[in-house]
């Protein structure tokens, strides 16, 4: 079972995106605030970190990188208005998985959830 942290100041927003992930086979856990996630992570590193870029303490940027320096082996995705371009521009470099529209529904989640599994599978042994 993957875990998950949705970092988010108004968790009902996402009632429909976090049905899909369990439905998915996702343990959610939520956080409402950038430091509470830090904790989170540092306590039990989930597979994959959904932050809301509303978040009134840290900025979602400052937050993947305080991720990054807590455990750089979690995956993050960005919840955020930002275009395709402007988001890549934005956050190059910092290993985002996905950015996600404002109010994501289960489309965003199943691909999200589709994402992390064919990055974690593993890789096929060969015979010979």
């Amino acid at each position: 079972m993957n875990k998950a942290l949705l970092v988010t100041a108004s968790p009902g927003a996402f009632a429909p995106f976090s049905s899909a992930l369990t439905s998915e086979g996702f343990s959610l856990a939520r956080a409402d605030s950038g430091d509470a996630a830090l904790v989170a992570v540092g306590r039990e590193a989930p597979d994959l970190v959904i932050i809301d870029d509303q978040l009134r303490d840290l900025s979602a940027m400052e937050l993947i990188k305080r991720i990054v320096e807590t455990n750089a082996f979690v995956n993050t995705a960005v919840v955020t208005s930002l275009g395709e371009e402007e988001f890549h521009a934005a956050y190059e470099g910092l290993g985002v998985l996905d950015h996600l529209p404002p109010r994501p529904g289960r489309s965003e989640a199943l691909g999200l959830a589709r994402k992390l599994k064919e990055l974690t599978a593993p890789l096929p042994t060969r015979q010979g």
